[in-house]
């Protein structure tokens, strides 16, 4: 398959039914891969700002959690939609520049290439700062060449010291350059260092240098 080649994301606009019946694919097959993270995203359905509902391998089970959580049908389809694309979001991730495993997973796939660019530049020029509500934290980022999306990674303890990092969870991954992140309650009111890496369909490019210093609340 085409190493420039992405899992095509759901839309609205398509047909309750073509929704429906992806949704009865990929969530029982992602339920059932050895990947933590995408076994996860797969027995996870969010049907409503934020709270998830429990995915059964049934064929219309998922679009029935979803059809029970609104009133409206468009309502009712994007938050399948939406919970589609972030199972496609953490399948891409977990296996970069896999086409053959997300193809295996029931994801559809595009027929786009990225040419020649491969894995995007170091990302540079990072901040962080204390978010808007308690235990979040802003992290800002410059522009990126190549990049797609950004996972980050954070340590309480000596920022040279890789095995004291741990992935961050909330977002697991982001497409913006203004990313609020959620610390674990025993990571605040402590010096905080980051790193982040930027993704694209070839892959992760190189992690960024450890950056911040500052305690989040």
């Amino acid at each position: 398959m085409n190493q420039g080649q992405k899992i095509k994301k759901s839309q609205v606009t398509e047909t309750k039914e073509d929704i429906q019946e992806l949704a009865g694919v990929v969530f029982p097959t992602m339920q059932l891969d050895g990947h933590a993270n995408v076994s996860a995203a797969g027995a996870n359905i969010e049907v409503d700002d934020g709270h998830l509902s429990d995915a059964t391998s049934a064929k219309n089970s998922a679009f029935t959690v979803a059809e029970a959580a609104t009133q409206t049908e468009k309502n009712k389809k994007k938050l399948l939609v939406d919970s589609i694309n972030k199972g496609a979001d953490a399948v891409m991730l977990s296996y970069p520049n896999n086409p053959d495993k997300w193809s295996e997973l029931g994801f559809p796939l595009t027929k786009e290439t990225v040419g020649s660019v491969g894995v995007c530049d170091q990302v540079v020029g990072l901040s962080m700062g204390q978010g808007n509500f308690h235990g979040t934290c802003d992290i800002v980022l410059k522009p990126c060449a190549g990049a797609e999306e950004f996972t980050f990674r954070v340590t309480k303890d000596d920022p040279t010291v890789e095995a004291g990092y741990i992935d961050i969870k909330n977002p697991l991954l982001s497409k913006t350059l203004d990313t609020t992140v959620q610390i674990l309650p025993d990571y605040l009111n402590k010096p905080l260092f980051f790193k982040v890496t930027g993704h694209n369909t070839h892959g992760p490019g190189p992690e960024s240098d450890p950056f911040g210093g500052t305690p989040i609340y």
